[in-house]
């Protein structure tokens, strides 16, 4: 999401909510709050929720969350902008290095997970028609069906002559062949920091746990020792950073996120995983000075830090720690082994991911039957957004247009919004992890940041 000034008071600012979107999360405080559990033996009194649990069903919870919801989410009636709705000059650009990969593989498909209004997929497919390289299928896994329904309604508008080629499966993996695994693009734009993450914080050396409770007809945070998992993700932490957190220090561990990035890159037989999102490597993450983490709260295109504002009418998220995303991509073959500690069960992740969802996980690319193991990834690149677009060829779409037209204006603003420093350009990163490619990738051809992971 775009970056915006602190809305000391969100709620006041902006149209109101209207009875039924106050009514539907009345609804979803009394679902919160029938998950919350007593700590430790306690009371009723003491009971909560922790925060990855709170945020899944702020966000996800089946006909009430912020996802599932059918109110605006994105551009101007919405609570935030992405990438392909400010131009689609970004949605080109992504298509040149999912057209590179088609070609290098001879064919191939697209796999978009959380594909949000539809805007970038019909961008994408159009710049491939230009280019002769429309992948086989564009698959999109989408959970809220709202979206999914406002996404078929735009591909049906903006490319009606390639709509057959869309589908939504259920599941990822639908979308691998037979016994073998996934080929061509699994495609990933602000979806990471969407997925529930775990608030902690350093106390007396030990690893506390934020928690959700409700007190005085309120949500309230409380604290408790850590869930196992979530202790050693901070451990791990603190030694691949070669420093302990000091005293005091409030943060994030992402365990849904690195579930979900090594579960993709375990589903893709030959091609490329390609992550787009706001975050930073770990040194960044968790600087000394960034002593409160990188949760973010929208409401009508307002940044605020309350996740108890408004539950189910509000976005939250967490920005991406790109170095776990590297070491959970790479996995025993990468930068974790060099900790020789194991990473959290992928049962436990998977949990932490969706804790709705007691099915087997979507994103499981074992189910159906054992397949024989895919080749090993590669980090093919990491660099800021904005290095990626100008790689991708984003000046070169619009050098032929007349200066002084309103579209070329147009598209000007929109470059600026998507690549400079205090907007889009730098906050915003780009990951990639390739199998079976063996050539460099022209997105990653400029600043090369691996070496700050």
């Amino acid at each position: 999401m775009t970056a915006s000034r602190l809305l000391p008071n969100p709620g006041g600012a902006g149209p109101e909510p209207g009875e039924a979107a106050l009514k539907r999360s009345r609804a979803l405080i009394d679902r919160i709050r029938a998950e919350m559990r007593p700590q430790g033996g306690h009371s009723e009194q003491n009971a909560a929720l922790p925060f990855d649990g709170f945020m899944a069903l702020a966000l996800y919870a089946p006909g009430l969350g912020y996802y599932q919801s059918q109110d605006p989410k994105f551009g101007e009636p919405g609570d935030f902008i992405t990438a392909p709705e400010v131009s689609p000059l970004f949605s080109r650009c992504i298509a040149r290095q999912v057209g590179e990969i088609i070609v290098e593989l001879n064919g191939g498909e697209i796999f978009e997970v959380g594909a949000g209004s539809g805007v970038m997929a019909a961008d994408i497919m159009d710049e491939l028609a230009r280019q002769g390289t429309l992948p086989h299928r564009y698959l999109i896994l989408e959970k809220s069906p709202a979206l999914g329904r406002r996404q078929q309604a735009t591909l049906a508008a903006r490319v009606p002559e390639l709509f057959h080629r869309f589908h939504w499966p259920d599941r990822l993996s639908e979308a691998a062949s037979g016994e073998t695994g996934f080929r061509g693009v699994i495609l990933a734009n602000e979806l990471l920091d969407a997925l529930p993450a775990c608030r902690f914080s350093l106390q007396g050396g030990a690893v506390l746990e934020w928690r959700v409770g409700w007190a005085e007809g309120r949500f309230v945070w409380r604290t408790a020792p850590a869930r196992p998992a979530v202790a050693a993700a901070v451990r791990h932490t603190e030694k691949m950073l070669g420093r302990g957190l000091p005293d005091g220090y409030t943060s994030e561990a992402h365990l849904a996120q690195a579930a979900w990035v090594r579960e993709a890159v375990g589903l893709l037989e030959a091609g490329l995983v390609l992550l787009v999102d706001y975050g930073y490597p770990r040194a960044e993450y968790y600087h000394p000075q960034r002593q409160d983490g990188a949760l973010a709260c929208h409401y009508r295109h307002r940044l605020h830090d309350d996740p108890f504002l408004l539950p189910g009418l509000q976005d939250i998220s967490v920005h991406v720690d790109f170095s776990a995303l590297a070491e959970a991509g790479l996995g025993e073959a990468g930068l974790v082994e060099r900790s020789h500690r194991r990473m959290p069960p992928r049962a436990a992740l998977a949990h932490a991911a969706n804790p709705l969802d007691n099915r087997q996980d979507p994103m499981d690319p074992t189910e159906g039957g054992n397949r024989r193991t895919p080749p090993r990834a590669a980090l093919a690149g990491f660099t800021t957004q904005r290095d990626f677009l100008f790689s991708t060829g984003l000046l070169e779409m619009c050098a032929h247009m007349d200066p002084t037209s309103r579209e070329y204006l147009k598209l000007v603003q929109g470059i600026k919004t998507l690549t400079l420093p205090g907007e889009m350009g730098d906050m915003v990163k780009v990951m990639g992890f390739t199998k079976g490619i063996d050539r460099s990738l022209m997105g990653f051809k400029g600043r090369d940041l691996r070496g700050r992971l």
